[in-house]
């Protein structure tokens, strides 16, 4: 599934488990949780375009997190 399934469509999804398949940065911070965001294409995420949205990292992406492929 896309974000853009997602945002279309929020109800479906409504406290299900979902997985996408987009470009995610988590940023890590001294003395702070990391924060992630998905975005619709990494140029967005390199342009900072308002088309990304915050996730709850699990455990599993932070340790994979920076490991691109």
């Amino acid at each position: 599934m896309s974000l853009i399934q997602l945002i279309g469509n929020p109800e479906k999804f409504d406290q299900k488990v979902v997985e996408v398949t987009d470009f995610l940065v988590i940023e890590h911070q001294p003395r702070h949780a990391a924060q992630a965001t998905l975005w619709l294409h990494e140029e967005d995420a390199r342009n900072l375009l308002p088309n990304g949205i915050s996730v709850i990292p699990s455990e599993s992406m932070l340790r994979e997190g920076g490991k691109n492929k």
